[in-house]
Parts: C-alpha cells; structure tokens; sequence
C-alpha cells in the first residue's frame, strides 16, 4: 500500500540505479485507488443497458471521506438559487471545509465549501440535474 504522490516508477528507477544497473520497469498494475479495487471491476462487454443500474456506485459512497448534510425542502430550493448557508443552520462538524449535500432520498445535491465568513457556498451544484428528472 502506498500514500498518493508515490511514483512506484521512480522508486523502480531508484532502486536500479542503487543495483548499479540499467533496469526498467516494463509493467505496472494499479490494483486498488481509493475505495475502488481491480477485483471489482467489469469488463466492457459486461456492461450493457439492461444492467447498467446494477453497476453505478452512489457518489455518496464515493465521497465517504466527507461530512454529510441532508437539507430540507427550503434548503433544496436556496440552494437551486445558489444561496450561501450560515454553518450553525447546519448539522455538521464545527471544523469541516466541506461537506456534502444530499437531499431525503441521499441523492447527492452539492459540494458545500466553507468560506471566510463561517458560511457554506455550493461549489459544486447538482440540484437542477434532479429538478429536471423528477420535476422537484
């Protein structure tokens, strides 16, 4: 296991040169990155229309590392307004930078940053993505 910012190449480079020998790395396998593993993975041809639900992974689980806040209905619609949220109208950790939004159905809504100011800003906004499917 190895930290992000780790160049296996260049540790294969060092070592070699350590051996005093000209050796190269001909092959490379990223086994696991963050919650993902080779193991899991799919072949293209596995993926096909009729079973393409199975397969998609909720960015909630994705993102696990984060806080997670699920805002009401008059949040959900400050927020499709792009509207800032004071950090004491959220449930949350006193010292997140950032936190997700999601809504009842853990749909993810938003990435929250917190600014200067102890507010939440949406950096990211997905809201209007899930007013179009479903009309909310």
């Amino acid at each position: 296991e190895c930290g992000g910012g780790t160049y296996i190449r260049a540790i294969g480079r060092d070592l070699g040169r350590r051996l005093g020998s000209a050796a190269v790395m001909t092959s490379l396998v990223r086994t696991r990155i963050g919650p993902f593993n080779l193991a899991d993975s799919l072949m293209p041809a596995d993926i096909v229309p009729e079973k393409l639900a199975v397969f998609i992974i909720n960015p909630i689980d994705i993102l696990g590392d984060l806080e997670s806040v699920c805002l009401n209905d008059r949040q959900i619609g400050e927020l499709r307004n792009g509207s800032l949220f004071a950090a004491d109208s959220l449930v949350i950790g006193a010292t997140e930078k950032m936190v997700t939004a999601v809504d009842q159905q853990r749909r993810l809504l938003a990435l929250l940053e917190r600014d200067g100011h102890n507010r939440f800003k949406p950096t990211l906004n997905f809201c209007h993505y899930y007013q179009s499917l479903d009309g909310s």
